[in-house]
């Protein structure tokens, strides 16, 4: 998940190389569609910055029997997170919660 998350803050690129090409990359964060009346890309969460101290936020959780992931990333400031818990249930709560505490926490702090 880390090395996935680098290669989303890196805009489709990571260590130099670029991996997927601007125009994918860019359509990956497009918004195409609404799923449970809520915007969504390729794969991801498209997060209104309203919601988020003006911050443009992706993200996705996911999870099967047993497990729970969740993992979000803000490519204009370079900031990325993923929790992975070892419970369905309570994971999802659990990831949830913590990714909402981390960026919320993140999100206020002063841009560089």
């Amino acid at each position: 998940m880390g090395q996935w998350l680098r290669l989303l803050l890196g805009c489709g690129g990571i260590d130099g190389k670029r991996i997927v090409s601007e125009a994918g990359f860019q359509e990956m964060l497009t918004e195409l569609t609404k799923v449970y009346e809520e915007p969504y890309g390729l794969g991801l969460w498209v997060f209104d910055p309203k919601n988020t101290n003006g911050t443009q936020l992706y993200g996705h959780p996911g999870g099967v029997d047993g497990f729970n992931a969740e993992f979000a990333f803000a490519p204009a400031r370079k900031l990325g997170f993923a929790i992975l818990t070892n419970s369905s249930d309570a994971g999802a709560t659990l990831s949830h919660a913590t990714a909402k505490i981390v960026f919320g926490y993140l999100l206020l702090q002063p841009q560089k």
